[in-house]
């Protein structure tokens, strides 16, 4: 079994033992985990554009592969190049395994601190792209999987663990997620955190400032409920903003309730007074 870790800094492990593999026989093996069996030309002109015979190239780097993890490592033909059937990778588990049992995988971005010695000498740029949108793939499948597991705790009333993935899910500076932020600021607000569910909100508010948008009027209300400390409130907020509870128990006949509630918390919109 030869096993080919890319999430995180790359790890070849062959028989149990760690293979010494140079940066661009790495990039190889994991672009063909990815992308499947590809031309030997365009993996040539990608890894080593601008090089005299690219395709040489790619043969003494096959070379190198099959002499530390063995035939098995690739399969080839005089036109096409893949993995053997030999070769498990964590990146392909990491897209088929959607539960948690699969999270550990995730140590750290795609291919990190892998040094390509020839980067700025001959590297392809349509490599470079596909490693760099490969990398944030993962890093948007890593921010989902973690809000997702984050609104399953609520649901099951491990408020404790949900912060624990909902602060996962809002570290992306990048691209802001609302949802979250609101799930995390009425989950704190549940569990008498209300000072961290302000703070998580004056960090969002000061993240959207850099795009020149502004919090949603829920959001704001939301913020409000946390000013107030108003630990019912948010309750009934947090169950209606769970699509499968709001589903299974739709609020038919609490309208009013939570119209009552809503009214007694002062909503200042405009007020900053809890920034």
């Amino acid at each position: 079994m030869i096993r080919l870790d890319v999430l995180g800094k790359p790890i070849i492990r062959h028989k149990n033992h760690e293979a010494k593999l140079y940066a661009k026989a790495v990039a190889l093996l994991a672009y063909l985990a990815l992308e499947g069996r590809t031309n030997r030309r365009k993996l040539a002109e990608m890894l080593w554009a601008g090089a005299p015979d690219p395709l040489n190239n790619l043969s003494v780097t096959r070379g190198h592969i099959i002499g530390e993890l063995g035939e098995t490592a690739l399969s080839s033909d005089l036109e096409t190049i893949a993995l053997g059937a030999d070769v498990w990778c964590d990146a392909l588990e990491w897209q088929k395994d959607s539960s948690q049992k699969s999270w550990e995988l995730y140590r750290g971005e795609f291919l990190q601190d892998l040094r390509l010695r020839e980067w700025k000498r001959g590297l392809g740029e349509e490599f470079e792209e596909w490693v760099l949108e490969t990398r944030e793939q993962f890093i948007q499948t890593y921010l989902n999987k973690a809000a997702t597991f984050g609104i399953e705790a609520i649901k099951t009333g491990a408020l404790k663990e949900a912060v624990r993935w909902l602060e996962i899910a809002n570290t992306d500076q990048r691209q802001p997620r609302e949802d979250v932020v609101r799930f995390l600021m009425l989950v704190y607000v549940v569990l008498n955190q209300s000072e961290l569910a302000l703070k998580t909100f004056t960090q969002f508010q000061v993240t959207l400032q850099t795009f020149e948008r502004k919090p949603s009027r829920e959001t704001l209300q939301i913020a409000e409920i946390c000013q107030h400390n108003s630990n019912h409130a948010a309750r009934v907020l947090l169950e209606e903003l769970l699509p499968q509870q709001k589903q299974q128990t739709p609020f038919v006949g609490r309208e009013y309730e939570l119209e009552v509630i809503m009214k007694s918390i002062p909503f200042a919109i405009e007020s900053k007074s809890w920034i």
